[in-house]
């Protein structure tokens, strides 16, 4: 008797308690493998969370290279700096003492010009030639000074243009075509430094062509370098351009009072 009520009642506990299940699953709207399966989901905060420190960790680890690197570099091109203004003394130096040997010699060869005057003249001229390019070469390497002090500020802004995640690619490449321009004038600086402009005296009758072959030589040599110093100075003005737009990409008057 007891096996047959126990055969009769036990499936029905079993229908009720899997009606109440249900029932209860149907109020909270939450299915019971998803309740169970949630508690194995990462939370969104906590892994969002991770991802801006290591983006952080990331942006800080670029930002010391940067100044690293820009330490770097600086340091080299106040070392070449260095370097120029050492040879270009040594070629200064060598100008003088040619100068001074051609000095002598001119004496020599004005000895056949009978009038005074214009034995002063030729005199006067040469050392006029001779100071001129020694005032325009230290000229213009002072200018290039200023405008690598100008390019270093540039670099600088740019290094942090791109700490703000701004794309400063096209800066990169004025600022490269730049210290080319640079570097090409102190190349050219460095020869006209050692350049002496000797007067050749020929015959008294031929003194003028010789001195006024003399000056065009000179203001042609003191023309390549004036153009040359001119293109670094475009070249560093359009990288202060360039870096404008990207910084400020609304202002169009992006001209940089940086090089003036």
């Amino acid at each position: 008797m007891k096996n047959l009520i126990l055969k009769g009642v036990l499936p029905m506990v079993v229908f009720m308690i899997i009606i109440f299940v249900s029932f209860a699953s149907a109020q909270t709207g939450t299915p019971l493998r998803e309740g169970r399966d949630s508690g194995l989901k990462t939370h969104p905060t906590s892994t969002n969370q991770l991802e801006r420190d290591a983006l952080k960790a990331r942006m800080e680890v670029e930002k010391d290279q940067l100044k690293v690197n820009h330490e770097k570099l600086k340091a080299e091109m106040e070392a070449k700096r260095l370097e120029h203004k050492t040879e270009f003394e040594a070629k200064r130096n060598e100008a003088q003492m040619h100068f001074d040997e051609r000095k002598m010699e001119l004496k020599g060869h004005l000895a056949k010009i009978k009038d005074e005057r214009k034995k002063e003249i030729v005199e006067r001229l040469s050392n006029r030639f001779h100071e001129l390019n020694k005032k325009r070469t230290d000229h213009f390497s002072n200018v290039l000074d200023k405008l690598d002090d100008v390019l270093d500020r540039i670099t600088e802004r740019m290094n942090r243009a791109h700490e703000n995640g701004i794309d400063v690619g096209k800066v990169r490449e004025a600022v490269a075509l730049a210290e080319k321009a640079i570097a090409d004038a102190r190349a050219l600086l460095l020869i006209q430094g050692g350049m002496d402009y000797p007067i050749t005296v020929s015959t008294e009758a031929k003194l003028k062509t010789d001195i006024s072959s003399v000056r065009q030589t000179l203001q042609t040599d003191l023309k390549k370098i004036h153009d040359a110093v001119k293109a670094a100075h475009e070249a560093v003005r359009h990288a202060a351009q360039v870096l404008k737009q990207v910084d400020h990409p609304g202002d169009k008057n992006a001209t940089s009072s940086q090089t003036q």
